[in-house]
């Protein structure tokens, strides 16, 4: 994460089995999406980027404009706003900063 502090998301059965299959066909023991440029590591952004680019120049998505890394970000938020999903939730889910009022980090220990 750019931010650089530790994020965890807690997945659903539907994204497990889809990762598992992911899994499956994966050459590489450690990563579900390893980089095709190196022979340790997970893809990175720039490397979706280039995935993307090239799909879309592949007409893989039909009469879709090309997008990026960052597009799916914002359709992942705009689907969770149409689910009904906090906006603190979905911020974080981000792994964006919420900005708290002063006085609530005062009343509220939780993290």
């Amino acid at each position: 994460m750019k931010n650089r502090r530790p994020h965890a998301v807690p997945l659903n059965r539907q994204a497990l089995v889809i990762l598992e299959d992911l899994r499956t066909t994966s050459t590489n023991q450690t990563h579900v999406l390893p980089s095709v440029r190196r022979s340790v590591g997970a893809i990175t952004v720039a490397g979706l980027e280039q995935a993307l680019q090239a799909a879309a120049k592949a007409q893989a998505f039909g009469t879709l404009d090309a997008f990026t890394p960052h597009d799916l970000r914002r359709s992942l938020r705009t689907g969770l706003a149409q689910l009904g999903i906090d906006p603190i939730t979905a911020e974080r889910v981000l792994s964006h900063v919420v900005k708290i009022s002063a006085t609530s980090t005062v009343y509220d220990r939780h993290n």
